[in-house]
């Protein structure tokens, strides 16, 4: 995991590790995340995104000037508009929630006190109602 002092010649050139090494937030990190990475390296990031209204000079220099300072040397940000056709951060983030989601249904219905109260009174479990405890 990068550190708070930037990259380090040890961290991984992971886009998923860059983007939260780089502390992106907001509509920058949904930008980053959401792009098909073409080519990531420490000096040049080029995104393939699908909204041409995203690729703005100004989403461009932000994101160049927060990479540049993770990276702590000048990085070139390029972005491509067109079709996405492999996974995306925002896609494996999706998939994690969704596997996090049906693993926390899976566990409580396997509960013993829940099965027995399922079986007692023939009910049957609300997944959407099933919450993490806090």
């Amino acid at each position: 995991m990068p550190s708070d002092i930037g990259f380090r010649e040890e961290d991984s050139l992971d886009w998923r590790s860059v983007i939260r090494g780089a502390k992106l937030q907001g509509p920058l990190r949904h930008l980053a995340a959401s792009g098909e990475v073409l080519e990531l390296t420490r000096n040049h990031v080029k995104l393939r995104i699908t909204v041409t209204a995203f690729a703005t000079e100004g989403n461009r220099q932000l994101l160049s000037e927060a990479l540049s300072t993770y990276f702590g040397d000048h990085c070139i940000v390029e972005f491509e508009v067109g079709e996405v056709t492999s996974d995306t951060v925002v896609d494996a983030e999706a998939r994690e929630r969704i596997a996090a989601r049906r693993q926390l249904i899976d566990g409580f219905a396997s509960d013993p006190f829940v099965k027995t109260v399922v079986e007692r009174f023939h009910g049957t479990i609300d997944e959407s109602s099933v919450r993490p405890v806090k």
